[in-house]
């Protein structure tokens, strides 16, 4: 185990980054700064992506909203036609009834002479 740590540290390739003789680990204010500024990156897309999902989501519901008044308009003009063909088609039927039915006799049996005052 001892030779493979020195082994690791000879070739410099080791598990964790440690600083070298050269180099300074960073202050604990730089750690600080970096984490804030990640931190308001990360929130800012964040924001960005929810303000995006809720303006598609508004953008379907309306666009929907739409197309849901528009039909029901278009179906209302088909039920308003469909019903007067309806009716045009019951006064044909009665009419084709009244005419194909036997008609009574309409002669009268004793003719009435109506008197007039001239």
């Amino acid at each position: 185990m001892v030779a493979l740590e020195s082994d690791t540290f000879q070739r410099r390739r080791p598990y964790g980054r440690h600083p070298t003789n050269n180099e300074t680990p960073m202050d604990p204010r730089q750690v600080t700064m970096v984490v804030t500024v990640s931190l308001i990156a990360v929130v800012a897309m964040l924001k960005l992506v929810i303000d995006a999902a809720l303006r598609w989501r508004e953008l379907r519901a309306s666009t929907s909203t739409n197309q849901i008044e528009r039909r029901l308009e278009r179906i209302e003009l088909a039920l308003e036609s469909i019903s007067v063909e309806v009716e045009r088609t019951g006064e044909a039927q009665r009419f084709a009834a009244r005419l194909s039915s036997p008609m009574p006799d309409v002669t009268p049996s004793r003719v009435i002479r109506a008197i007039t005052p001239h």
